[in-house]
């Protein structure tokens, strides 16, 4: 296409006649490549054939074969009969409009097919966004606050040991204290970090002693004391939950029951079925929110409240 665009340009612009000599060999080889593309994109051309023209892939992308024919386009119309841009009839045309209007075809036919593609790519990430399994976002064993039938659900993936989750801890209290009723917020354990599995039996053995949300206010607080980069204490997080008001008798007793495990594999299950790749993930009422900070999260938050 690229070389066109100055081959092409040039002749019109000196008006010597010579844009088929020019640019002929590599109008065929863009009509050649564009229909290999097309029906690569299509699925006509079969997957052995594809694999052996290769090297053909590395000249441009299927997705884009046609615009570089548009310039093809314009040396076929400069050569029409009518509409010869040869030197014998060079005085009744006017040599600079012609080129401006070979750029504009070329340009919109660029410019058209960019705007398609977009467009479908954007419905293609919308509809992989609206086709999220909603069990995998609102498991009714998960640890959540707020009533069920909040108008406003947010879903955030979790790491116990991990130092964003902690610092975005007193936003998601911010939000429960703004919006607590609108606002319905699941926990699912997202185990990335060594020791994080423990640290769940911890919170899980916690819940079973309603006593879940101080022993996660203090895990998490005292963060720094126990996840440590070069290897967890998970002692100091026992004794930080004991201090939290964990019975921990009863909890080490408690914390290898099935239930808890059953819940970690689970909740690990959906965390590879959807793709995540990092702690914390939210999700606002099913769509996955990207580029989070602190005072973004609950401006979407606060906007979903007001639209619901």
């Amino acid at each position: 296409m690229f070389p066109l665009v100055l081959i092409l340009g040039l002749s019109i612009w000196r008006g010597d006649g010579m844009a088929r000599l020019y640019g002929s060999p590599l109008a065929l080889a863009s009509l050649a490549l564009a229909g290999w593309h097309s029906g690569l994109y299509a699925g006509w051309i079969p997957q052995e054939i594809a694999l052996q023209g290769w090297p053909i892939l590395l000249w441009s992308s299927p997705e884009h074969p046609w615009p570089s024919h548009s310039l093809h386009v314009a040396d076929r119309l400069c050569h029409d009969p009518g509409m010869s841009c040869s030197i014998e009839r060079k005085t009744q045309m006017n040599r600079r409009t012609l080129l401006i209007g070979a750029s504009t075809l070329g340009l919109a036919a660029f410019g058209g097919g960019a705007y398609f593609l977009t467009k479908r790519t954007q419905q293609l990430d919308t509809d992989a966004v609206s086709a999220v399994d909603p069990l995998l976002l609102v498991r009714s064993y998960s640890p959540s606050f707020g009533p069920e039938q909040a108008p406003v659900t947010l879903v955030e993936f979790f790491d116990p040991s991990c130092e964003a989750c902690r610092a975005f801890h007193p936003v998601v209290q911010k939000i429960r204290t703004e919006f607590p009723t609108q606002v319905r917020i699941i926990m699912l354990y997202t185990v990335f970090h060594e020791g994080s599995d423990e640290a769940v039996r911890i919170l899980e053995t916690a819940r079973m002693q309603d006593k879940f949300e101080p022993v996660l206010d203090a895990i998490l607080e005292q963060q720094p004391r126990w996840a440590l980069h070069d290897g967890p204490r998970l002692d100091i997080a026992w004794q930080i939950a004991e201090t939290a008001g964990l019975d921990l008798e009863k909890a080490n007793s408690d914390r290898l029951f099935p239930g808890i495990t059953g819940v970690l594999n689970q909740d690990m299950a959906d965390v590879n079925a959807l793709g995540i790749r990092q702690t914390p993930t939210f999700f606002l009422n099913g769509r996955q929110m990207s580029e989070i900070s602190f005072d973004g999260l609950i401006a979407d938050v606060r906007s979903a409240v007001e639209n619901s």
